[in-house]
Formats: structure tokens, C-alpha cells, sequence
């Protein structure tokens, strides 16, 4: 690791491991390095192992073996129903599996004058198999995701033996991530047909991925939110609401860039409501959004200046677990031990949680650090935070000003 600029040394890296070995440790997030390595499970969600989650394990393993050794296609529907994909992805791949889209060689087949060619390459008929696996544009999107799928020397000719072999050779998390990008290419296939757009395949690797992510974070924090636990927030999670006196308040967000790097942006606010700081931040390496979430708030413990601060986030996952008991071993453990032993040495300083709509400050932010990434101001406020902050100032009680 390069410890001045807390990323990893990439020579060495190059240098010590293979190609894709080495690309692999790159994409791993560092957030904080102070803190030991600590063992994790990855079944839980804050990366605790217990028995009932091994026995869910040890289960989802068995199914998901059932289905990659055999042809049966309701043993494979056992493993498929139960990936956190989206249900349009789901009845998808449900239809592509039953050979039931309207290809055009489908179409042709069942009397619709139709070119049965594939609209893209024209080189042979559009089948299913043609249109996910075997249609070049198609292998560059596979190429191009994190994946990184190289179907050039692929010898299957049906979608139904290739995703059982994937499913035999990769985890979950990469079949609900193929699941995604199915959905993806269809998508494109049918904006090349119906609208005359082409869009690249590089796009299509990147919304597939952010869709994905964006209905597992929402599913996510639906599931581990408890009723009965009352956040700490400031008076209202709806509006941006001012710190009390003599307390700054400090909005974070993350935002997965175009390019790959995670975008961090903060902005520091008075009690009138008026802006006196702003940060981006970039990170290289792909995580999940909780993490990047968890390297927003250790941005924002590091960019303080201040020691009577209150975060405010829009995760609730991160904010649950800074309030709560339990230790996370999971990768964003580590910001969530940094955030609480700065709130237990600083006993004025919180941290709360908004919904999303009155965080778009810190929001503007994590879009604004792909222009200008790692950058801080003190007095020229970026331009595109300025509506929201006049805003928000108009939203600030008299009695706190």
C-alpha cells in the first residue's frame, strides 16, 4: 500500500502478481488503514457468522449444486428464484431459458415476414442463443463488465447449458450480476430495433451493474430495518433541517462514477444554513454501495476540521450500525469503528440519517467530483451546490438563526 496517498502500490502489485490477479487486489477498497485485518463471513450482513446462517448456506449451496448438475429446468429454477435480481430480470431469463422471446428467427418460424438475420452483425439468424452469446457486440458487453467474460472460444450453442455451466463455476453474486446483464443486451436489442439507437457496449455493462446495485441497496436496507429502533436524526428526514448552535453539520453521499471509481462529496453547513465547506473525493476499485457509502463518512471523519460535527447520511445501514452494538466485519466495518470512536471522544458530535431528497447538496457533490475529484473549498462554493444551499437556508427555523 502507499500509505501517502492511501491507495494501493500499483507497481508492485504488477510486478508480484498476474494480470488478473493483480486487478483483483486494485479493485479492493481501502478505507481505513489503521484498522487489523479481522476475519468475515459473508453470509450475514454485518459480516458475523451464526448457525442459522450457515444452515441458509450450507442449503443455498446444495440447490445451487442441484442445479448446475443437472438439465432438469426446475431444479435450475430452484437456484434462479432465489437471486436478489429484479423480478423483470427473473421472468426474463425465465422466457430466454423456454426458448419463448421474439427473436426473429421465432418469429420467422411461425409465419411473421420477417428478416429472421440478426439486426446487428446480419451474419446468421437471430436466435436466442445468437442474440445473449454469440452476436459480437454481445461478447463485448460481456467483456466489458466486471466480469470481464471472455466468450470468444465459447463451445455451447444453448443459453440453458451456458448458464448452468456458469452457475457450476462462479458464485451468486456473479450469476445475479449475469442475470442483469441479460436483461441489459435484451434491452439494447429491442432500442436497435424499435427506436434505430446503438448503444455501446461499455453502457450496457454500466446500467446493468447500476440497476443491480440500486435494487439490492433498496432491498437491503428494507430488510435489516427495524421499527422499533428510532434513528437519532436531526427533526425531520425529509428536508434538509439545520445543526443546533455551535455545531456544523456535514451532509455526505457517494455516487459509483462512469469510469468505475467511487465519488464521494461533502458539504459543511452553519446553523443559518449557509455553506462553509465542500470536498469530493474519488476511490478507485469496485465495491458495493455500502461500501462506498462507508468511504463518504471516512472522507467526511478526515475532511472534519471541526470536532462538534453532526453527519448526515443517507444510508441507513451505515447510520443503524454506528448507533448500534454489534461489530461489522465487513469491509465498511472499519469507517463505521473510526465513527464511533470519534462520536465517544467528541460526546457534542452525531451522526443521523435523511432520506435521499434532503441530501442532494451532498449529492450535487459526489456528481461534481467527476469533474473536479479531490478537491476542497472553503469560500467559492461549486456553483451547482448554490440553488440547493439558498433552498435549504429558506427552509432554516428563525429561532435558530
Amino acid at each position: 500500500m502507499d500509505y501517502n496517498y492511501n491507495e494501493w502500490n500499483e507497481d508492485i502489485i504488477n510486478q508480484v502478481f498476474h494480470p488478473y490477479e493483480a486487478q483483483m487486489i486494485l479493485n479492493i477498497p481501502i478505507i481505513d488503514k489503521s484498522q487489523p485485518d479481522t476475519l468475515t463471513w459473508d453470509s450475514t450482513q454485518d459480516g458475523q457468522y451464526s448457525v442459522k446462517s450457515g444452515y441458509h448456506a450450507i442449503m443455498e449451496w446444495g440447490n445451487l449444486s442441484n442445479a448446475t448438475t443437472s438439465n432438469n429446468s426446475q431444479d435450475v429454477w430452484k437456484a434462479i428464484w432465489k437471486l436478489n435480481v429484479p423480478p423483470k430480470h427473473s421472468h426474463l431469463l425465465w422466457r430466454a431459458l423456454n426458448n419463448a422471446l421474439p427473436v426473429k428467427n421465432n418469429l420467422f418460424k411461425r409465419g411473421v415476414r420477417c428478416d429472421p438475420l440478426c439486426p446487428r452483425c446480419s451474419n446468421t439468424l437471430e436466435t436466442t442463443h445468437h442474440v445473449f452469446l454469440e452476436c459480437e457486440w454481445a461478447k463485448q458487453v460481456w467483456f466489458a463488465s466486471s466480469l470481464t467474460l471472455n466468450l470468444g472460444k465459447n463451445q455451447l450453442t444453448d443459453l440453458h447449458d451456458w448458464l448452468i455451466s456458469m452457475m457450476n463455476n462462479t458464485n451468486k453474486e456473479c450469476v445475479e450480476e449475469i442475470t442483469a446483464i441479460i436483461y441489459g443486451i435484451w434491452y439494447a436489442r429491442n432500442m436497435l430495433i424499435f427506436q434505430e439507437k446503438h448503444l455501446p457496449p461499455q453502457e450496457i455493462s454500466s446500467m446493468a451493474f447500476k440497476q443491480l446495485q440500486e435494487y439490492q441497496l433498496h432491498g437491503f436496507e428494507q430488510k435489516i430495518c427495524d421499527p422499533h429502533v428510532k434513528l437519532t436524526a436531526c427533526r425531520n428526514d425529509t428536508s434538509w433541517s439545520p445543526p443546533l448552535r455551535g455545531i456544523l453539520k456535514i451532509n455526505v453521499d457517494a455516487h459509483l462514477s462512469s469510469d468505475g471509481h467511487w465519488s464521494t462529496g461533502m458539504v459543511l453547513r452553519r446553523s443559518d444554513g449557509s455553506a462553509i465547506g465542500a470536498a469530493t473525493r474519488s476511490h478507485k476499485g469496485i465495491a458495493d454501495i455500502i461500501t462506498g457509502e462507508a468511504m463518504g463518512l471516512n472522507d467526511a471523519i478526515e475532511n472534519r476540521g471541526e470536532r462538534n460535527v453532526f453527519f448526515e447520511l443517507d444510508s441507513q445501514i451505515i447510520v443503524r450500525a454506528v448507533q448500534g452494538n454489534n461489530e461489522v466485519r465487513r469491509s465498511w466495518g472499519s469507517a463505521v469503528r473510526r465513527c464511533k470512536l470519534f462520536l465517544k471522544e467528541n460526546p457534542r458530535s452525531n451522526i443521523g440519517w435523511v432520506q435521499r431528497k434532503a441530501n442532494q447538496a451532498a449529492h450535487e457533490m459526489t456528481k461534481w467530483a467527476e469533474i473536479e475529484p479531490n478537491k476542497d473549498w472553503t469560500n467559492d462554493i461549486p456553483y451547482c451546490i448554490r440553488p440547493i444551499i439558498q433552498k435549504d437556508k429558506g427552509n432554516v427555523s428563525p429561532c435558530l438563526v
